[in-house]
Formats: structure tokens, C-alpha cells, sequence
């Protein structure tokens, strides 16, 4: 997958990502997010390895996320029927709050409604409110809420919010500008 609006590329992973996904999987700052408050301590072994299986997977893709050609987060998306859950973080500080998120969101929303998938399937942290916040913009809505369903690192358990968005809800709560 290769999308581009102005300075914004979304692209498929490759070899040559290893290092960031490293330094990002390992930075409890990048990681917090998902309560990984420490990071995930892997290695540039294991991530080359997980990124080969993916790439022999049809269902599962890896993303970066490129501003002005510098890879500044990662996305995930799985096809499950005519479903397409997704996941997704902006893991460096300085494009953080920026409203790049959403603008991503918008672009990769845009495209997998136009391959015809019916649905996009989101899940977060009840407590990640800067997620929830710009997934309900987009028209996403709470499908269900497991309460102390997810084990954090530190054996906390937290609650998952589970979000699902049809192109009709997408559509009719942003407006498509090809050019940002």
C-alpha cells in the first residue's frame, strides 16, 4: 500500500523499519498508550522476523506513517471478512497533538471504504481520551465495552472501548479534501 497526500505517505512496512519500530515498541512513552509503561523490550531480530511473517500473512498489513519523508509512527490493519480492524499511534513527540492523527485517519478511512470493505473496527483504552475524542469526530461509535478485560504490563487490568464506523457515518461526518 502506497498513499500520499501532500506531506502525509502512508506506506507498507519494510526491512529497512526495523530500527524505528524497535526504538518505538521499546519507549514506554510511545508504548504507554497500550500499558506498556516500559516499553516491550524486543530486538531488531524478533521485529525483522514479526514484519517477514506479516508479509507472507493476506489478512494482516504493518504501516509507517511518514511527515516530510521521516517515519514518525506505525499503523496495523487486518481484514476480517468485509470488515477491517485497525490500529494505530504517531510515536514521535513532535507530531504528536498536531492533528496529523486525524488527517491519517481521514486519508486510510477514505481508501480501505473505497476497496469496499463495510466496516472499520477500532479498539482503545477507555482511558486514551485524545483516541476516543478524534475517533467519535470521525463518526465512530462505541460498539461495546469490556470492563478489566486487558492486562497492562504491570498486571493492572483496564478497560477496552470497541469502536465501528461505516462509510455512511464516516462520510457524513467529515468532509473528503483530496489536498489537506
Amino acid at each position: 500500500m502506497y498513499l500520499q497526500q501532500e506531506d502525509i505517505i502512508i506506506r507498507t512496512v519494510t526491512d529497512d523499519d526495523v530500527f524505528y519500530l524497535v526504538k518505538w515498541w521499546n519507549d514506554g512513552c510511545v508504548m504507554e498508550h497500550a500499558g506498556f509503561y516500559d516499553g516491550i523490550d524486543t530486538t531488531c531480530q524478533r521485529v525483522y522476523c514479526q514484519i517477514q511473517d506479516e508479509m507472507d500473512e493476506k489478512e494482516k498489513l504493518r504501516l509507517i506513517i511518514e511527515i516530510n519523508k521521516n517515519p514518525v509512527g506505525e499503523m496495523v490493519y487486518k481484514v476480517q471478512n468485509n470488515d477491517v480492524e485497525i490500529g494505530i499511534k504517531i510515536c514521535e513527540r513532535n507530531y504528536q497533538n498536531h492533528g496529523y492523527g486525524q488527517k491519517i485517519l481521514i486519508m486510510f478511512f477514505d481508501e480501505l471504504f473505497s476497496r469496499g470493505y463495510k466496516n472499520i473496527l477500532i479498539s482503545t483504552l477507555k482511558r486514551n481520551k485524545r483516541a476516543r475524542y478524534v475517533y467519535k469526530k470521525l463518526g465512530a461509535k462505541i460498539q461495546k465495552i469490556e470492563y478489566k478485560s486487558y492486562k497492562d504490563s504491570y498486571g493492572e487490568m483496564l478497560d477496552c472501548i470497541f469502536y465501528i464506523l461505516n462509510s455512511e457515518e464516516f462520510y457524513r461526518n467529515i468532509k473528503i479534501e483530496k489536498n489537506f
